[in-house]
């Protein structure tokens, strides 16, 4: 019998529940931390002010991967996002836009 939980086939008897507990116990980042629903909770910094942002671990990657290859931090790429961001909607989501963007961008370069 395998270890791995969601190696396991589905049967009948299986139950949301038992699903649920599958999830957060493999749901679990590089560092070893737990995230619920799939977001990732970090703190940011804009303009000298701490926030929090809730993100997937790949768009936290994403992110990592492009303040990179901009040589600026993560609070640095934050702080420009927030600026240029409309007023309607939230940090977290004009990041996710940002994202979205800059990669669509780069694949219509190939």
């Amino acid at each position: 019998m395998t270890t791995d939980p969601m190696a396991e086939p589905m049967t009948e008897k299986t139950t949301p529940e038992m699903l649920n507990n599958d999830v957060l116990l493999c749901a679990r980042n590089t560092l070893g931390q737990v995230f619920v629903d799939g977001l990732e909770h970090r703190n940011v910094y804009i303009g000298g002010h701490r926030t929090s942002m809730r993100l997937e671990p790949a768009m936290w990657e994403a992110l990592e991967e492009v303040a990179k290859r901009k040589n600026c931090t993560i609070d640095e790429m934050c702080s420009a996002i927030e600026t240029a961001r409309p007023d309607s909607g939230g940090l977290s989501s004009a990041v996710r836009v940002f994202l979205l963007e800059y990669y669509r961008l780069g694949s219509q370069a190939l």
